[in-house]
């Protein structure tokens, strides 16, 4: 059987945003970098009038060449880019959701690639990304003393069905709510 574990933010650091363009529609991405590589188990952010997103790992191929490998393809945001209903709803992303591309390995950097067809809106975004992997017990690490302060402990054996895992998520996305009052730099 596999060893207990349990769910633990990973800090990260995030780049600049890069604009490649700055007439729309342009590519834009936003990178983040772990300082130790991690086994992702899933993601949430609450967007901000992102119409879609791709997400991309950094990693080596078979040559040993680096190369931002697409793992997330053209994920849907908001039902409609051009009505602001949903434009700043809560995501939750799996690693299961991931395409075949992505073998579960470890993870050293990410890029969202951010989209808008949309005209109306004058800046959009991610906010609030938080990443999670499941720290193995009996295991210290940099990740688990980082999330102590901000989680509930969660114990869960990580071979759990994916409803159990989709609970726990529930869980730390309900003790996370009350934290976060970002103060938005510009409304649309």
């Amino acid at each position: 059987s596999r060893a207990m574990g349990e769910l633990v933010e990973v800090p990260f650091k995030v780049h600049p945003q890069v604009v490649k363009d700055e007439k729309r529609p342009s590519i834009i991405y936003q990178q983040v970098s772990f300082t130790t590589p991690i086994e992702l188990r899933f993601l949430c952010f609450r967007n901000y009038y992102c119409g879609y997103i791709t997400i991309k790992r950094y990693m080596k191929d078979e040559t040993g060449k680096k190369v931002w490998q697409t793992i997330l393809n053209r994920h849907q945001l908001m039902k409609d880019p051009h009505f602001e209903d949903d434009a700043q709803a809560r995501h939750v992303i799996e690693s299961s959701q991931f395409n075949s591309n992505f073998d579960g390995g470890l993870i050293k950097a990410l890029r969202f690639y951010l989209y808008q067809p949309s005209p109306s809106w004058r800046s959009f975004g991610l906010r609030q990304l938080t990443c999670y992997t499941v720290s193995r017990k009996g295991t210290t690490s940099e990740a688990k003393k980082a999330g102590d302060d901000l989680l509930p402990a969660i114990r869960q054996p990580s071979s759990l069905p994916a409803s159990s895992l989709q609970d726990a998520i529930t869980e730390v996305l309900k003790s996370c709510e009350p934290m976060h009052r970002t103060l938005f730099d510009d409304q649309p």
